[in-house]
């Protein structure tokens, strides 16, 4: 464990809360304040173009084939923000 890192236990969502309230934490700088979301799907669009071989996890069924004679395809890309911490619920599970 960091000697860096801080953690607050307590037995609820309010308790921790104030207790998170109640530091005084200094951030430094990384150097990525200014990446935004779309700098972060501009460089998975990068990614993408970059490869040449896919990877599939799992291959159930002749994918490639049914999209082939398939009477239309509908493709669509969907993009949410880039989260960098989220509530676990229930709330005295926060990471």
């Amino acid at each position: 464990i960091s000697s860096e890192a801080v953690a607050v236990v307590a037995d609820s969502y309010w308790t921790a809360n104030r207790a998170v309230q109640a530091l005084n934490i200094t951030w430094s700088e990384t150097g990525f304040e200014s990446v935004s979301s779309d700098d972060i799907y501009a460089q998975f669009e990068r990614d993408i173009s970059a490869k040449t071989e896919r990877e599939t996890d799992l291959k159930a069924g002749e994918t490639e084939s049914a999209f082939a004679s398939a009477a239309r395809v509908l493709d669509a890309d969907y993009h949410v923000p880039f989260l960098a911490h989220t509530c676990m619920e229930p709330l005295n599970a926060t990471a």
